[in-house]
């Protein structure tokens, strides 16, 4: 794992790139040396009725949630928050820059481990 989870309200994506943004922020996942590779899934949904603020569905947000096995130190969460947000920041920045109506959160969440089940073949796979 971690699994990742872009949510974006309807829309963003007209001003967006999204498939660069699940691109950045899955990369930054890899890269973070935290997950074995072959459990990293990244994925993108828009939110097809959501209302922003006082903008109604005219403002923007991206909501990514990192759900994580449990067992890693405090310091390593606080990297892999710091890096993630970095890249999510990045792939966004141009938006950003030209708008002021859209925000952007990045929360990492732990896997009960009591209420979990997985198999995952593709761990060994990838080495």
């Amino acid at each position: 794992m971690p699994h990742i989870t872009i949510d974006y309200n309807a829309g963003i994506d007209q001003m967006l790139d999204i498939s660069a943004l699940t691109d950045a922020v899955h990369a930054a996942a890899c890269g973070t040396g935290a997950f074995p590779i072959g459990g990293v899934r990244t994925l993108s949904r828009p939110a097809l009725h959501s209302r922003v603020a006082d903008r109604g569905p005219k403002g923007g947000f991206v909501q990514i949630t990192v759900r994580i096995a449990p067992g890693r130190s405090d310091a390593l969460k606080t990297e892999i928050v710091e890096t993630l947000f970095a890249a999510a920041n990045a792939a966004m920045s141009e938006l950003f820059e030209s708008r002021s109506d859209v925000a952007l959160q990045l929360e990492v969440t732990e896997f009960d481990p009591r209420l979990t089940r997985s198999r995952n073949p593709m761990i060994k796979a990838a080495g």
